[in-house]
């Protein structure tokens, strides 16, 4: 059995108010908050979404808090875990390791960013590739960078460019950093890249990626 769970949730119907305001009672009033002072609808839906998933994972009474690097933990021990969200996804990732994940939806990439803060390896990567899939590309290495930094913990404060993804047979490697680790990629969305990455796990590993309806969240 695996170590790890990804749970992935399909936002969008928390766009019909009443499924928001039914969905929003379910969250604790640290989350409702949280939710409730974000500008855009969609990025209310997204921390909805997020917290619903969290009190499905571990119930309303976890205690949760976060290092000063922003990573969250839940006092008093517990699993590991790592959310993420982007397009109408929101995402969950729970192990007996250290674990981040990122979902980033794919669009047109500004590979000024590569140059200024990727490593020189991966931005040799992209300017290799054929134009078409460029865009794919830059955002299957941005997703194994930051799932990286968010096992790490280090968050944004370790720079880009001290540690390099490439791909193996088109399987993402850590070529150059440290520590050890072990992605995975996520087929979730097919218009977003999705990817994981574990400190600890064996060569048989992988993880179980399941999809949790708005449906079977708000009858739980």
């Amino acid at each position: 059995m695996s170590r790890t769970q990804v749970l992935w949730l399909h936002c969008g119907a928390f766009a019909d108010p009443a499924v928001f305001a039914q969905a929003l009672e379910k969250v604790p009033a640290q989350r409702r908050r949280k939710t409730e002072v974000l500008k855009s609808a969609r990025e209310r839906r997204l921390s909805l979404g997020a917290g619903l998933l969290l009190r499905y994972a571990f119930g309303n009474s976890a205690d949760f808090g976060a290092t000063a690097a922003g990573k969250p933990f839940i006092r008093g021990g517990g699993p590991f875990f790592s959310l993420s969200h982007g397009g109408d996804i929101a995402m969950l990732s729970v192990s007996d390791c250290a674990v981040g994940c990122d979902i980033e939806p794919v669009r047109p990439a500004d590979l000024r960013i590569a140059g200024r803060f990727f490593h020189p390896a991966e931005t040799a990567l992209l300017e290799a590739a054929d134009e078409a899939d460029r865009d794919a590309l830059f955002f299957r290495l941005w997703t194994c960078k930051e799932s990286f930094l968010k096992a790490q913990g280090s968050g944004l404060l370790q720079p880009l460019d001290s540690f390099c993804v490439g791909f193996i047979y088109d399987v993402p490697v850590l070529l150059a950093g440290q520590p050890s680790c072990r992605f995975f990629e996520l087929s979730v969305d097919p218009a977003c890249c999705a990817a994981l990455c574990l400190t600890q796990t064996t060569e048989r590993e992988t993880p179980t990626v399941r999809q949790v309806t708005a449906e079977a969240l708000l009858r739980s």
